[in-house]
């Protein structure tokens, strides 16, 4: 995922997420797997997130073992191709023109922003032609691979009214052509931000206003993917009880909704969606005094 990118070629994940759908040496048509799909009431896309990279497709049932193979070349033999990877970059750039213009992305790029100057956050994770158009970017795309796209990094899941066995068959034989090695898992480094609060002012392309609450999860708290803190915690705030943090604000009038909810990379977030925008410094006193009391209640 994005938070592996290397400082000097931002954006390096999704490059290569773009790239690997370029044809393989099994099957070296650049458009071949799309066409394949296509032909056969399928469909394939993929995204890349903080820490993983997922594609996926769609095909019918008869023509699958041929699609899973054509697949599995993705993390095999792609061909990297030279004559494309100007245009994919390009393809990069327009991707990030339609985020600009999207506020979730304009506040998930903040959040790189306000970490600290060299933390495994301070990255522009989607990239640009400014960050990817460089000499060696293909050179550190092809790095990049064979160092994070390795079997013990690789989860395969299929969903199939085909027989489980034989579903299973069509994974292994494909996919038992991909070396195998083992790399250890990505360690965080905190703390991402500085050790005191602060606040700041980010202007909305939209018509909603938000106030946005993150507190980082110190390293020294290791379970909070694993057990049910945080979603304990997060439902105290954000659920439909009478009792919520949620509820007392919606029924003043002073939001549309709340909700709230934990980064994988160790963030407590809580989104509010105001009525008005005058009405934030009411609501964030109800908020300050809600968590403070949280603290209180003997759990």
């Amino acid at each position: 995922g994005s938070i592996s990118d290397p400082f000097e070629y931002q954006g390096l994940a999704h490059f290569l997420e773009h790239m690997l759908f370029l044809g393989s040496k099994k099957y070296p048509g650049e458009n071949q797997f799309e066409k394949f799909l296509n032909e056969n009431g399928g469909s394939s896309n993929a995204y890349t997130d903080t820490f993983e990279t997922v594609y996926y497709f769609s095909v019918f049932n008869d023509k699958l073992d041929k699609a899973i193979d054509m697949f599995s070349r993705f993390f095999i033999d792609p061909t990297f191709d030279i004559d494309s990877v100007n245009r994919e970059i390009n393809a990069i750039q327009s991707e990030h023109n339609k985020n600009v213009q999207q506020d979730h992305w304009r506040l998930r790029h903040l959040y790189g922003l306000i970490s600290k100057d060299n933390s495994m956050l301070n990255k522009f994770g989607t990239g640009n032609l400014e960050t990817l158009k460089k000499d060696g970017v293909r050179d550190a795309m092809i790095s990049f691979y064979n160092k994070h796209y390795v079997s013990s990094n690789i989860n395969i899941v299929t969903v199939s009214s085909l027989d489980n066995e034989v579903v299973s068959n069509y994974v292994n034989q494909s996919f038992s052509n991909i070396q195998k090695k083992v790399v250890p898992k990505i360690k965080l480094e905190k703390p991402f931000f500085d050790n005191n609060g602060k606040h700041y002012f980010l202007k909305s392309v939209s018509q909603n206003h938000t106030l946005v609450y993150l507190w980082e999860i110190p390293s020294h708290i290791t379970n909070y993917l694993t057990s049910h803190s945080p979603h304990i915690i997060s439902h105290v705030i954000s659920s439909d009880n009478n009792n919520s943090l949620k509820q007392l604000l919606v029924k003043k009038g002073l939001i549309k909704n709340l909700y709230s909810h934990v980064l994988d990379e160790g963030m407590f977030i809580i989104n509010i969606n105001l009525s008005k925008v005058s009405n934030w410094k009411k609501v964030d006193s109800y908020v300050r005094f809600y968590v403070s009391d949280l603290i209180n209640n003997d759990w």
